[in-house]
């Protein structure tokens, strides 16, 4: 998943879905939306028009702030 985002073929969402063992449909639960809506927003095009309320969800869930869930910087500096 890093390795997507970190090319830009894919959002921070899905690599904090990977780096946390889930599914899309665990993280729809616990971010009250559907699983397909979870796979979209792994997408650029998509993730780029999430509200503020939608990006604190899935910060929610993942237990981070929205800021450590949008900032790719922070990807590129935990190089691994």
């Amino acid at each position: 998943g890093r390795k997507k985002v970190l090319e830009g073929k894919a959002t921070p969402l899905l690599y904090h879905i990977k780096k946390n063992i889930m599914t899309y449909s665990i993280v729809a639960g616990y971010a009250s939306t559907f699983s397909f809506m979870v796979k979209l927003h792994c997408y650029p095009y998509f993730f780029k028009k999430l509200s503020r309320k939608t990006l604190e969800k899935y910060a929610y869930t993942f237990r981070i702030s929205v800021e450590e869930l949008t900032d790719i910087e922070l990807l590129k500096k935990n190089d691994r």
